[in-house]
């Protein structure tokens, strides 16, 4: 289960998209000891200037990046870390908010150099395994499968997508049986809400107008209305679905 995205904490798959959301706004740094970033710290001879990256210091490693940092003397500089420890760290965005590191002392915050549209992303997981995301968050969000359901049972593991599909079936056959539902009392002829309409005028205003005939009347200017209504919403809707398919 992912139940955090950076410092972005996930419950469902609502918070999911949002802190997805937050990351695309800002690239968080994160705070690390200014003693390892200083061991850690390239010449600028060594760092190369790339044309999809700003720059790069860590010769194409696969498990270590490039990270620039601005100490709060004003210092700039390089240093080629591991992305996984660093992203452990507590996250941050300006050096004020690393004072101190975890061992109290000096510490600042640091950045990835990547492409500027993408981001680097670590997903923690509830058993521990945390993965390393490097790219774009759109791709998480719509190219990536995340449903707010897990399964109990090993065995049913592979029907993750189930849940969802269910879900969309209950939520359809509700939607059209309440449509169904609303549209059998509405007061039209052949309708239950014919009859519904008799009943509540006689109920209503049996005492009022005690002629039956007069009551009739009122019942069937009422269902002439609400049929002429039906009947032309029917037809506009049908003359809509016929000029997309035709025109």
């Amino acid at each position: 289960h992912i139940v955090r995205i950076n410092d972005c904490q996930v419950s469902n798959f609502a918070d999911y998209q949002h802190c997805l959301q937050r990351t695309v706004e800002n690239q968080p740094g994160y705070c690390l000891p200014l003693s390892l970033i200083q061991r850690k710290e390239n010449r600028p001879a060594t760092v190369k200037r790339l044309p999809e990256q700003h720059y790069d210091c860590c010769g194409f490693s696969d498990s270590k990046l490039c990270f620039m940092y601005n100490s709060n003397q004003g210092h700039r500089g390089y240093a080629c870390l591991s992305a996984r420890n660093a992203t452990a760290k507590k996250v941050c965005s300006h050096p004020r908010h690393c004072l101190q590191g975890d061992s109290n002392e000096p510490a600042t915050c640091v950045h990835p150099v990547i492409d500027p549209v993408n981001r680097l992303l670590r997903l923690k997981h509830s058993d521990g395994n945390d993965v390393l995301f490097e790219g774009s968050p759109y791709l998480m969000l719509y190219q990536v499968y995340v449903s707010d359901y897990s399964p109990r049972f090993f065995w049913v593991s592979g029907l993750y997508w189930l849940p969802p599909l269910l879900l969309t079936i209950f939520t359809y056959v509700f939607s059209l049986s309440s449509a169904l539902g609303f549209l059998n009392i509405v007061p039209v002829y052949m309708l239950d809400g014919h009859w519904v309409l008799f009943s509540l005028v006689e109920w209503l205003l049996g005492r009022l107008i005690p002629n039956i005939r007069a009551r009739s009347k009122i019942c069937h200017v009422i269902l002439m209305t609400g049929t002429v209504l039906l009947l032309a919403n029917v037809i506009v809707a049908l003359s809509s679905v016929v000029g997309v398919f035709f025109y």
